[in-house]
């Protein structure tokens, strides 16, 4: 009995001192720096999975709201343009385009709308850049001259000048900015819907609405063409019901005119119109 005692209190002696170097060599590799460092290192890893899967979840939201918000306006935007019944764009030069260009108004619709987007050009200079053909002159008994299509036919800083249709004007924007839509053959819709965005238009009529007159033709490649006597280009601004709104090089004003007899004016020389954008 004396025996069994003597060996239980030895064991109770083992186990206690076994426990003290047990919680000895915790507390020594809690205090031990290394052991700090790999506690901070997992705690760190820990943090910043926790960080980037919150950012991850919080991207999402995020984007899907600016998504959902860009639908939304963009389908409001095709709503508001197919309901307004008039709109007008603030801020659009005016220029005339006397007495320098004499018949370059198509030259000088091309610089407001530059201008208007932030490129700073003048009339001047994009006169000189404009291809050009001479005027019409005869040759062999026949009166031969150059395509409005691809040239300025004449000076523009002359009075004997004619003009230039839209491709070559396409041509001299582009030249400049990237921000150009050709609305040539398009629907007058595509005219309004772009005015409605803030997009002003150069579109080709007659002077004053005046009907056409042909008082002028030359072969081109043996093919005979009519100078369309009263071409004008002018720069759409606005619209309402009833009437259509423009800044005229002529005058350097701005102008009203009846919507009806615009389009059929612009209907006669082709229906051509060129946009710009910002």
């Amino acid at each position: 009995m004396r025996k069994g005692k003597i060996s239980l209190i030895i064991n109770v002696a083992i186990l206690f001192v076994l426990f003290v170097i047990s919680a000895n060599n915790l507390i020594a590799m809690m205090v031990n720096p290394y052991f700090k460092i790999k506690l901070n290192e997992i705690s760190n890893k820990s943090n910043a999975l926790l960080s980037n899967v919150s950012n991850s979840i919080n991207n999402k939201i995020v984007s899907i709201t600016i998504n959902e918000a860009k639908l939304t306006s963009d389908a409001k935007d095709e709503i508001d343009a197919s309901k307004i019944d008039n709109y007008k764009i603030t801020n659009v030069p005016k220029l005339n385009q006397h007495p320098k260009l004499k018949t370059g108004c198509e030259i000088t619709a091309t610089t407001i709308v530059l201008n208007y987007i932030g490129i700073d050009i003048d009339m001047e200079t994009l006169a000189a850049e404009i291809p050009k053909s001479s005027i019409p002159y005869i040759e062999n008994g026949l009166l031969i001259g150059g395509d409005p299509n691809q040239y300025f036919i004449g000076d523009p800083f002359s009075n004997s000048g004619y003009g230039v249709y839209h491709k070559p004007i396409y041509d001299l924007l582009t030249s400049y900015t990237p921000n150009v839509i050709d609305l040539t053959g398009k629907s007058f819709d595509e005219i309004i819907s772009n005015i409605t965005k803030g997009n002003p238009v150069i579109a080709w009529a007659t002077l004053n609405m005046d009907p056409i007159i042909y008082n002028k033709s030359w072969y081109i490649d043996e093919t005979l063409f009519n100078w369309k006597g009263k071409e004008h280009s002018y720069v759409i601004v606005g619209y309402s019901k009833d009437t259509i709104i423009v800044n005229d090089p002529n005058s350097g004003e701005e102008k009203s005119f009846d919507k009806d007899l615009f389009i059929k004016r612009w209907s006669d020389l082709g229906s051509q119109a060129i946009a710009v954008y910002k």
